[in-house]
């Protein structure tokens, strides 16, 4: 099915959690959409990055889009020249979401960013001209593949590039050689490498159900006390997109739901964490997500 629509089907099950309360939700994600078409970021300006997650929330919760506003967004960053990997990466979701087209010039264009993103050892990097790749740079390389409808080259390499990155402790990192491993970068790995069609073993799976806290909530990485909302998505979206059954571990299930119901915001949206309470739409997405594998 490919990531876009993996998590777009999944955060549409969030509103069998929600109830009413999806309603608010919605209504918190329209309100983030500025005249020019854009969803705000932290502050008041319309940000590409944050559209993303705005965009794919509506589109979760079945809710109208703000019409051709947002595509004139979109369509301002034409052919995505100057744009890192993250926002490329950004471009084309809002683009497959939007149903733009995936033949023309900026498609091509975007594709050629990702491309100079390669690094020496096959896989991708944030930073440009890097030696390795990292876990989350070939996550969003596949994915903007993916939304553009084009065909990844070398995908034996990115999945060595991968497994290069796995940590002693049995995470992922997004550097290799790491003793140990991050929840972000151990799910973006065992995403990607279940998009490249190879093995996910269960020590991976078991490394990010050590993460989850008694009380609810994926920690970043071992050693932290404080769990967050991304962690936690993340960390969901991974062992669900790789079979794990989460219904079945009530030790996740139960305590998760709250922890990501009392990051809820009076306006709406959700914040990061318990010390971070502003709502933003990059979070309120991601509690979707979560709240969305952890439906019943």
């Amino acid at each position: 099915m490919g990531l876009r629509l993996d998590m777009l089907q999944a955060a549409s099950r969030a509103k069998g959690v929600l109830g009413r309360d999806a309603e608010k939700v919605a209504e918190f994600l329209t309100d983030q959409v500025n005249d020019d078409g854009g969803f705000r970021g932290r502050g008041d300006q319309s940000d590409l990055y944050f559209t993303v997650f705005g965009l794919s929330g509506l589109l979760a919760l079945g809710s109208k889009l703000p019409g051709q506003r947002i595509v004139g967004f979109i369509e301002g960053f034409q052919v995505g020249e100057g744009l890192d990997l993250v926002h490329l990466a950004c471009l084309a979701r809002c683009r497959a979401s939007l149903r733009l087209g995936a033949d023309d010039l900026a498609s091509l264009s975007i594709l050629a960013g990702v491309e100079r993103h390669r690094s020496a050892d096959g896989g991708y990097n944030p930073i440009a001209g890097s030696s390795h790749g990292s876990a989350y740079g070939c996550f969003l390389a596949i994915g903007a593949y993916q939304d553009l409808s084009a065909d990844l080259a070398d995908e034996a390499e990115v999945a060595r590039c991968l497994e290069s990155l796995r940590s002693q402790d049995g995470g992922f990192n997004n550097s290799p050689g790491m003793e140990m491993g991050a929840t972000a970068a151990t799910a973006a790995a065992m995403v990607a490498m279940a998009e490249l069609r190879r093995p996910v073993d269960g020590a991976a799976g078991g490394w990010l159900l050590d993460r989850c806290l008694a009380g609810g909530g994926f920690l970043a990485m071992p050693g932290l006390t404080r769990p967050d909302l991304l962690s936690t998505a993340t960390a969901l979206h991974a062992l669900g997109a790789t079979g794990c059954d989460l219904r079945r571990i009530e030790r996740v299930k139960k305590p998760c739901r709250e922890f990501v119901r009392g990051l809820w915001h009076p306006a709406g949206g959700f914040g990061a964490n318990t010390a971070d309470r502003q709502p933003d739409c990059e979070h309120t997405f991601y509690s979707l997500l979560a709240l969305g594998h952890l439906s019943d």
